[in-house]
C-alpha cells in the first residue's frame, strides 16, 4: 500500500470508531429519553394547548396578550383558550411555559403572568435597544375555573409588545397530573 492509501485506511478506521462512539452516545440518549418519557407518562402529563398571538402587539400600554392562534387546539377536558384567557377545566398540576419576543428602541419591556387576576410572575428587561425575549414560566396547582392571562408592555420607540405568532412568540400548557 502507498502512503496515501495507508492514510486513507487509517482515517476510515478512525471515522468508523468515531461513528461507533456517536452511536453509543445516541443509544444512551435514546434510553434516557425513554426513561424521561415513562416518568412523564407516569405523572399523566399531557400537552393541553400550544399557541400564541395572531399578530404583532404594537404600541405602548399594558395589554392582555392575544392567544388566539394555535399550534395545538386546546383539549377542552383540561382547558379552554379564548382570546387572551386560558381557563382551567380540570384541577391539577400544570406547567405554562413559553417565550415572548419584544422590541423597544431603548425602553423598558414587561411580561406579567396573572392567575385569577393576581400577579404570579413579573419579568422586566432594562433599557437597551433591540429585541429581548421574556419567558413566562408557571408551575402551579390549579383549581377548576382558574383563569390565566399573560400581559405585555413596552416603552420607548419602535414598539413590539409581542412579536407575532410563530417562531417568535409561543406559549404551551401542559397538564402534569392530579394531586391528592
Amino acid at each position: 500500500m502507498s502512503v496515501a492509501e495507508d492514510a486513507i485506511s487509517a482515517l476510515q478506521e478512525a471515522a468508523a470508531a468515531y461513528h461507533g462512539k456517536i452511536d453509543d452516545i445516541n443509544n444512551q440518549l435514546d434510553a434516557k429519553k425513554q426513561e424521561l418519557d415513562a416518568s412523564i407518562a407516569a405523572l399523566g402529563a399531557r400537552l393541553v394547548w400550544a399557541g400564541g398571538p395572531n399578530g404583532h402587539s404594537l404600541g405602548e400600554g399594558l395589554v392582555d396578550m392575544d392567544l388566539s392562534s394555535t399550534h395545538l387546539e386546546a383539549n377542552s377536558v383540561y382547558a379552554t383558550v379564548t382570546g387572551a384567557e386560558i381557563t382551567i377545566n380540570k384541577a391539577g398540576l400544570y406547567m405554562l411555559h413559553g417565550f415572548v419576543l419584544q422590541h423597544s428602541g431603548g425602553g423598558q419591556r414587561y411580561l406579567v403572568v396573572l392567575i385569577n387576576g393576581e400577579v404570579y410572575q413579573f419579568t422586566h428587561s432594562g433599557s437597551f435597544g433591540g429585541w429581548s425575549t421574556g419567558y413566562p414560566s408557571v408551575l402551579h396547582k390549579f383549581s377548576e375555573g382558574d383563569v390565566v392571562k399573560i400581559q405585555v408592555q413596552v416603552f420607548g420607540s419602535n414598539l413590539y409588545r409581542a412579536h407575532s405568532h410563530g417562531r417568535h412568540t409561543r406559549v404551551h400548557l401542559l397538564y402534569l397530573g392530579g394531586l391528592a
